[in-house]
């Protein structure tokens, strides 16, 4: 059986989503079909360096940071 036509994975699937959002409120979430695992990396590995370099640089500023994670 097709897991997006199954009542159950689709409740447990949205039950997750659900879960997430009510943990991590301002979630984003981007979607690439039909790309190697490489691009992802190659994408958020930049990303994270560069929240990483601007909380390092607030916290040297005396300013407040919020916890944050890239997954």
């Amino acid at each position: 059986m097709n897991p997006r036509m199954n009542p159950f994975w689709r409740q447990r699937i949205a039950g997750t989503f659900h879960n997430t959002l009510d943990a991590y409120p301002r979630v984003l979430m981007l979607r690439f079909p039909d790309c190697p695992a490489a691009v992802i990396s190659r994408f958020t590995d930049p990303l994270k360096a560069k929240i990483d370099a601007y909380i390092k640089r607030k916290q040297h500023e005396g300013k407040r940071v919020h916890a944050t994670t890239l997954r």
